[in-house]
């Protein structure tokens, strides 16, 4: 093969090669969005069921809000045990009834319904808390007693190590095929431009 021909498969398959790399990043990017919403949707769903299990145990004593925070509340948030957990009760006032008094604030949810059994859809949100990226959910319980009224609310964090070994196994799953493909893709890219180059020998 001379060295024009050489010369022009080369850049051909640079090319071929460039583009393949730009799908594959971009490849990349869109199953790494999709592995941390699965992952978040599949642990989200912990998160909210504990803040859940927390807020059916309010209760009112007199003026004071009382919280019996139950063992399987926490308990199922051990599924992944690497990680860190986080609770609060506060309110009326935004007093805390028990937990970490600092843990980051959240948007206040808005109820479904009135009533002193309304509980809001639970809302999610990501903040920095003692060095780590923590996930946390927060649900809020009205109170309509007579001798206390108002909102309490119960957020619930944990850290997200675990949701990032998901989302990482989830797109290398994801990726490894394509990853392969693209090797196979190239390697005929190489052979086929040869072969299509090959006339030009004779010009």
């Amino acid at each position: 093969m001379s060295e024009r021909v050489r010369s022009l498969k080369a850049r051909l398959v640079t090319t071929m090669a460039l583009l393949f790399l730009a799908g594959t990043v971009v490849m990349y990017l869109a199953a790494r969005a999709y592995g941390l919403r699965a992952a978040d949707l599949s642990y989200d769903r912990l998160l909210a069921g504990s803040a859940l299990s927390i807020a059916e145990t309010l209760s009112v004593d007199g003026t004071r809000v009382r919280v019996d925070i139950p063992y399987a509340a926490l308990d199922m948030l051990s599924a992944a045990p690497e990680d860190k957990v986080f609770y609060r009760v506060f309110g009326p006032g935004a007093v805390t009834v028990t937990g970490y008094e600092d843990l980051p604030g959240a948007p206040v949810p808005r109820a479904r319904s009135e009533g002193p059994s309304a509980v809001p859809a639970p809302r999610f949100f990501d903040a920095r808390y003692r060095g780590d990226m923590v996930r946390f959910v927060v649900l809020g319980r009205e109170l309509a007693q007579p001798s206390l009224r108002g909102w309490v609310y119960v957020q619930v964090g944990q850290t997200r190590q675990a949701r990032e070994e998901l989302a990482g196994e989830l797109v290398l799953g994801a990726l490894l095929p394509i990853a392969l493909l693209t090797l196979l893709a190239l390697a005929l890219a190489w052979f086929g431009v040869g072969r299509a180059l090959r006339p030009l020998e004779s010009i």
